[in-house]
């Protein structure tokens, strides 16, 4: 029996699993709206609904095994080619997908229930697939007997286990008579049917009384094991051939067993099979037997040395069905993926972790600093070492919570499926670099302004196919997700071949609201990023996809929270092309330590280009040919004047944008741990966070986009005014 704590323990790796089976489950169903002849991926759409209706099975998820029942009755058909996939048939599927996953949702909330209307809708998805299964049925005609349908399928449907016997010609000789073993099974339970095989006995002259021509067909209504059947041949070894296909109604069971083995990677398939009763000792000798007669054929004919696959040869010969080899098989590359790649680890667990990690680097920084004031060279070379040893730990801890973004790309396979069918235009989703790492806590947060860029591009930008053929384009648009590292940014792009942003239509957008000026001159950058106001929309119509303004303002304030910038390429006729940058990590970052006045500030590392020293400027600088805006970090933070003289300038990037940082000294490269500000702090322009280092010292971490922005905006307003000046 198991405990409370170890039942609560396995609902939550079945929900777990349940969400990543019908995560697979509805990428396998947007496979088949491509290819419906993909066969692999109605296989898995199959395994994923059979395992999710087994385990909830095990821990007593009634409502789920009831309507996951139906769903694998009717997919059943569609792996049999007995019903059609087409673009409702995926429709349906996706909607019992939904359903499925918000019956487990509730059961992992017992305090919430299934609204009136989710009520009704599950109502008529089993309709649905009720009408089905009933259209099948009658497509078949008269009932098949039990030889038809095991010499087609070779599974009886129904809860009796199906007999195959075949007397050889000797057996009466030997002194066997094959009622006698028909009298025996009755009594291990009922014989529900028993089909006389007589196709062998022949006519006339040839016709010998003494030589056994029967052969049997039995099914078998029995709660025995299989050895139990099998033990009533246990005599007739060699004077019969003998099958055993378990009941069509303990497949689940036997997947259930199947998957409560334990972890380990050394167990074979067919001591997998035998273990929980699917096959006996005796079947498994006979198949690999048989195996290894292949190999030894095919060696003395010179062929190639290949091993036919044990689970082919056991559902070949009727001695297993073909899905509890499929569990078998599943079960094991599961157990070789876990023991081979990952554990699950709590992810509370990780954050305590990273802020131990964090707490280190700060003691590491504080030691290297007091060597130094020593002027110990020994007890240097010593903090040096360890300071190494804990960049080390950093970076693998850091590592721990890095997972690849194709995951939460993929889900937008659907989206975009869905929003294309609702607005009836015909749509591509290609994703690339779906392996890119970026930490856990932004991947989570990065859906939500994606999927805004995602409906957004296809409603405003892509065309119907019809205008898309008039303008020479072909039928189908294309929507690109790409992701990438670039230094130690992650970037995220957007891409779609539609018309392209529309610049009039928004400065006209623009001037309604009072967002700009009449007359006020704006680079194509400039426009383009107005669409990021809040309320800002150039919808005709408010839909149910979009036109209310609030979609992309939320995305320009969750990327500014993660740290980010977005940057905007659209050409007429083209396309767009929408540019996400992100730091890795929010947790430890790599820093250039600078000072003006009296206070210290942090450059995250990967934003800076060079440092320059020249005298005082105000508004920009020539910098080889091109103009770069300054922004004097004294001014910028009301900081009284320390130094006079020649001073440090700091050039930084974001995306595609530069400034330069003037600063009164540069300390070097830090590692800086990141402290978000509090809420007093928040208004607080140009700063990100806080660090404390290894003195014990506050530093603010520099928010680089928004000082960029600030400086571009000071450049503009002083560009009539001044002159660039220029250095070497």
């Amino acid at each position: 029996m198991f405990s409370l704590s170890d039942m609560e323990s396995i609902k939550q790796t079945f929900f777990q699993e349940a969400d990543e089976l019908a995560e697979s489950m509805e990428f396998s169903l947007l496979t088949l709206s491509n290819d419906p002849a993909d066969s692999e991926a109605i296989n898995a759409v199959f395994r994923a609904a059979h395992t999710i209706k087994g385990s909830a099975g095990l821990i007593a998820f009634e409502r789920v095994v009831a309507f996951t029942h139906l769903l694998e009755s009717m997919l059943v058909y569609v792996r049999d080619n007995q019903w059609k996939i087409n673009s409702e048939t995926i429709a349906l599927l996706l909607s019992c997908k939904d359903h499925m996953l918000r019956l487990i949702d509730v059961e992992a909330h017992p305090d919430t229930g299934l609204t009136a209307e989710e009520t009704r809708h599950g109502v008529q998805l089993s309709g649905q697939l009720q009408e089905i299964i009933a259209q099948v049925n009658s497509a078949k005609g008269s009932v098949v007997s039990l030889l038809e349908e095991k010499s087609s399928t070779s599974i009886v449907d129904n809860n009796c286990w199906h007999i195959s016997l075949r007397f050889s010609c000797t057996t009466f000789a030997d002194g066997f008579d094959p009622l006698s073993f028909m009298s025996y099974l009755n009594s291990l339970g009922e014989l529900h049917q028993v089909i006389v095989v007589a196709s062998d006995i022949p006519a006339g002259d040839t016709f010998e009384p003494e030589v056994c021509y029967l052969g049997f067909e039995v099914a078998l209504r029995s709660n025995v094991e299989k050895t139990v059947i099998e033990d009533a041949f246990i005599f007739l070894r060699d004077n019969a051939n003998v099958t055993i296909l378990p009941p069509r109604s303990q497949l689940d069971a036997y997947v259930a067993l199947i998957e409560k083995l334990p972890n380990d990677n050394r167990l074979r398939l067919g001591e997998m099979l035998v273990s929980v009763g699917a096959i006996t000792r005796k079947e498994l000798n006979e198949v690999l037997n048989l195996q290894n007669f292949n190999i030894l054929v095919r060696e003395s004919i010179n062929q190639p040395n290949e091993r036919a696959p044990l689970g082919e040869l056991l559902v070949a010969s009727n001695l297993v069905q073909k899905e509890i080899v499929e569990s078998a098989l599943n079960r094991q590359q599961n157990i070789r993926k876990k023991d081979a790649s990952s554990i699950r680890v709590d992810a509370e667990k990780l954050d305590v972790l990273i802020n131990l990690v964090g707490e280190l680097v700060i003691a590491s920084a504080g030691a290297s600093l007091a060597a130094s004031i020593r002027n110990d060279e020994s007890l240097r070379e010593t903090v040096a070492t360890v300071s190494r040893l804990v960049e080390q730990v950093r970076d693998s801890s850091l590592n721990l919570r890095m997972v690849a973004i194709g995951t939460t790309l993929n889900r937008f396979q659907r989206l975009v499926h869905d929003i294309g069918n609702e607005l009836n235009k015909n749509i591509e989703l290609v994703i690339t670099g779906g392996d890119t790492e970026l930490d856990k806590s932004m991947v989570e947060k990065l859906s939500d302004p994606l999927v805004h860029l995602i409906r957004n591009a296809i409603d405003h930008g892509i065309e119907s196919s019809d205008v898309r053929i008039q303008n020479n384009k072909p039928p189908q648009a294309r929507v690109e997700i790409n992701a990438f590292h670039e230094s130690n940014n992650v970037v995220i792009e957007v891409i779609d071949d539609g018309a392209g942003m529309n610049r009039e239509k928004i400065l006209a957008k623009a001037k309604e609201r009072n967002l700009i000026k009449t007359d006020q001159p704006l680079s194509d950058s400039e426009i383009w990023t107005l669409i990021f106001e809040p309320g800002f929309s150039t919808a005709d119509a408010i839909t149910n996809i979009s036109g209310r303004g609030v979609g992309m303002d939320v995305v320009r304030r969750n990327i500014d929270a993660l740290h980010g910038n977005i940057s905007i390429q659209s050409t007429p006729g083209k396309g767009s092309r929408i540019s996400i940058r992100l730091p890795l990590t929010l947790a430890i970052i790599d820093g250039f330590l600078v000072s003006s006045g009296s206070s210290q500030f942090v450059v995250p590392l990967g934003s800076v280009i060079e440092c320059i020293e020249g005298s005082r400027h105000q508004g920009c600088m020539n910098l080889r040919d091109s103009a770069l805006p300054l922004i004097d970090l004294q001014d910028f933070f009301g900081e009284s004047r320390q130094t006079q003289g020649r001073r440090n300038i700091v050039v930084v990037q974001a995306g595609s944008s530069r400034a330069g940082l003037i600063v009164d000294q540069l300390h070097g490269e830090i590692q800086a741990v990141i402290k978000p500000l509090s809420t007093l702090f928040a208004h607080v322009q140009g700063v990100s966070g806080s660090t404390i280092q290894g003195n014990g010292e506050v530093a603010l971490i520099l928010d680089i986009n928004g000082l960029i922005k600030h400086a571009e905006q000071l450049q503009r307003s002083q560009h009539q005014s001044r002159q660039p000046h220029s250095i070497c």
